[in-house]
This record gives C-alpha cells, sequence and structure tokens, in this order.
C-alpha cells in the first residue's frame, strides 16, 4: 500500500496529532476515577497501589461488583474492604458471613463506625472501632494525627513490620480479637475533636489493628481505610503489613459493591468479565472485523468521502 504524500500536509498531520492526543485523554478519563481509596484512582489519595502489591506477589485478583460473587469464593481468597462508602445492607452482609462460614478472610480498613460496626456486628464479629482521630504527640508522620504505631505483636501478619502509620484513624475494642498493632503509649483518642489533650482524655497505647476468627474464616480489622492509600503505601510497614496478608491468600477480592460506580471503561470489561455471552459476541464481532480487514471490503463511496 502507497501514502499519497499530498494527504500528509501539516494541517492534516495536526489534525492527526490532536485527534491521538484527545483520545488518550477520553481513554485516561474513561479508565480512571477520582474517588479516595478507589482501586482505580492512581492519585494520593486513591488505592491503585492495592493492585501493584498483588500483582508484585503474584496473587490472582478479581474485583467485586456484586456481593452475590462472594457465594462462588474458595476458603483462599481475601476480600478486601477499605472505607465503603455505605453501610452493607442485610443482603450484602448475608453474602460476606457466607463468604466466612467458607472459611474466607476479610481485610476491613475503615475508621468509620457507621460502616465498619454495621458489617463487624453484622457477621458475628466482636472488634469495634471507636471513630474518635486517634493522636500521637511523640510517634508521628507529618502531624500528631498521623501517628506511627510501633508496639507490633509477633504474627505471620507482621513479620518485617516495624509500624504502622496511621492517616487519621482511630482505636479499635479488640473484646475477642486478637491485637496485631498497637500505638505507642503516648496516644489518645480525641474525644471532642479540638486537637489537644483534655483532662478527660487519656494517654495509652491503643490496639489500631487486629485479627478475629468468626464462623469458620477470619476477619482482619485495621482501624483507618487511609493507612493503605497510594501516599500511605510508602509509609514503613504499611506496604510490607499488606503484603504478609496478600502473600497467604490464593485470591485477592477488592470489594466495591459500596463503593461509587467504577470508570466507564473498567464497568465495561467488569462487565465483560462477568459475561461469557457478551464475551462470545464480542469475539465473534472482533475476529468478523478482522475478516473483512482482510478481504478488503471496502467502504460505500458517500461514507468515505465524508470520513
Amino acid at each position: 500500500m502507497t501514502i499519497d504524500r499530498e494527504m500528509l500536509t501539516l494541517p492534516r498531520l495536526l489534525l492527526i496529532a490532536i485527534t491521538i492526543a484527545v483520545a488518550g485523554i477520553f481513554i485516561f478519563g474513561a479508565a480512571t476515577s477520582a474517588a479516595a481509596f478507589d482501586i482505580y484512582n492512581p492519585d494520593w489519595e486513591g488505592g491503585t497501589d492495592l493492585r501493584s502489591v498483588a500483582d508484585e506477589t503474584n496473587t490472582e485478583w478479581n474485583v467485586l461488583t456484586n456481593t452475590n460473587s462472594y457465594q462462588n469464593a474458595d476458603d483462599e481468597s481475601l476480600a478486601v474492604i477499605v472505607s465503603a462508602d455505605e453501610p452493607y445492607e442485610e443482603d450484602a452482609i448475608d453474602d460476606v458471613t457466607t463468604f466466612l462460614e467458607n472459611g474466607g478472610t476479610v481485610l476491613l480498613a475503615d475508621r468509620h463506625p457507621n460502616t465498619a460496626n454495621t458489617l463487624l456486628e453484622g457477621v458475628g464479629a466482636t472488634a469495634r472501632v471507636d471513630g474518635a482521630i486517634l493522636r500521637d504527640e511523640r510517634n508521628y508522620y507529618q502531624s500528631p494525627a498521623l501517628p506511627v504505631a510501633t508496639n507490633v505483636v509477633e504474627h505471620t501478619y507482621t513479620t518485617d513490620v516495624e509500624s504502622l502509620t496511621l492517616n487519621y484513624g482511630t482505636s479499635i475494642e479488640s473484646n475477642n480479637a486478637t491485637v496485631l498493632v498497637n500505638s505507642s503509649e503516648y496516644a489518645y483518642l480525641d474525644v471532642n475533636n479540638n486537637q489537644e489533650l483534655d483532662d478527660n482524655e487519656t494517654m495509652q497505647a491503643q490496639p489500631v489493628a487486629v485479627t478475629e476468627e468468626v464462623n469458620n474464616g477470619s476477619i482482619i480489622l485495621v482501624s483507618d481505610g487511609s493507612a493503605f492509600i497510594n501516599i500511605m503505601q510508602a509509609q514503613p510497614g504499611n506496604q510490607a503489613f499488606l503484603t504478609n496478608i496478600f502473600t497467604q491468600h490464593d485470591t485477592v477480592l477488592f470489594d466495591r459493591t459500596h463503593h461509587t460506580s467504577p470508570p466507564p471503561l473498567q464497568a465495561l470489561l467488569l462487565t465483560l468479565q462477568d459475561s461469557p455471552l457478551l464475551q462470545i459476541g464480542v469475539g465473534a464481532i472482533a475476529i468478523g472485523s478482522v475478516v473483512g480487514w482482510l478481504r478488503g471490503w471496502q467502504l460505500p463511496r458517500q461514507l468515505k468521502r465524508r470520513l
């Protein structure tokens, strides 16, 4: 095939370049999200590094857009729930409960009682998050509201973990759960949120990560979803803790069922992933297009001129 040099004029080349650039921006926008904690958000407050940890540990991962998918998960699966936008309703809690009954593990990272405790109570766990901001005036990253929890208990999940750094997290009422990480003894809950230690607030070590056996499975509870956003993955211990958890499971299920809808392109891919019939249809169209191109199908002259 020969190229007509008259077609390669400067205006046409500029048009082609602009078209490619606009298409690239559109595709990037359709494939990414700006929502905090979102595994499709590559910005500092997003969660794309969660997927990176799964890739680096050679752990298979999938995205859940419907809690019914919990019914098909095996006992070596880890479900990751980070700061849900809304509480889990009864049917969704039943699905998570079934997952635990089948031996699955849930990593729940959330400081908000409305969402975290609703799920914990619903599945039969005893641990609860407090909700008040945990501060530490001595051991912190950038500000006391980002405390560095330095009291790490020996456990398979805490191998090579010397500390966890929270980002406006809270403490955990462990109850029957096993504590994995405590804050330093200089931490306190800022109950009235005035950013200072008051007479009714006590400095003491506070649990910030626990694990609890629930039914036939287990829950790993971390008192701050922000501990796993992209910018916090660089803090000592945070990624190591996550890596230890991921490597002990065959599959990671990123639960997006109670978050904002995924970006359009990702939603399309997820729809294809969940529909074998649609995969066949798209495959047939793609094969037909290639065959047509190889046979030299021509566009109608009038349509060709318009294009």
